[in-house]
């Protein structure tokens, strides 16, 4: 009698783990995909932002080369020259959104995404 209540019991339980097993299967398996959408989102964004870049880049004028006086000024302190615009910061938050800072000078990246 026992026995067979015994047993009666572990069918209940292994009937019962199954679906609660599938249930964290999908749960972890879920979150793993959601994972992989966001970190695919953020380089999509990055991808896009070095895209229009590298546009700019291509439809900028070029360079005219420094005289021989203007060695010791700033880029673009000579009068009448256009002040360049800040460059952005490339790196793309968590959200997939491009980061609003400035760069660093002669960098690509703003001082808290410096060591990314």
């Amino acid at each position: 009698m026992r026995l067979s209540i015994f047993l009666f019991a572990i069918s209940l339980l292994g009937a019962q783990t199954p679906p609660a097993a599938a249930k964290q299967e999908y749960l972890e398996k879920r979150a793993g995909i959601l994972r992989q959408k966001a970190e695919l989102k953020a380089k999509l964004a990055s991808l896009e932002v070095e895209l229009q870049l590298l546009e700019e880049s291509r439809t900028a004028e070029p360079a005219a080369p420094p005289s021989a006086a203007s060695w010791r000024e700033e880029p673009g302190a000579a009068e009448g020259a256009p002040k360049k615009a800040p460059v952005r910061c490339l790196s793309v938050t968590r959200g997939g959104k491009r980061c609003s800072r400035p760069a660093e000078a002669g960098g690509k990246y703003c001082w808290q995404h410096r060591l990314h």
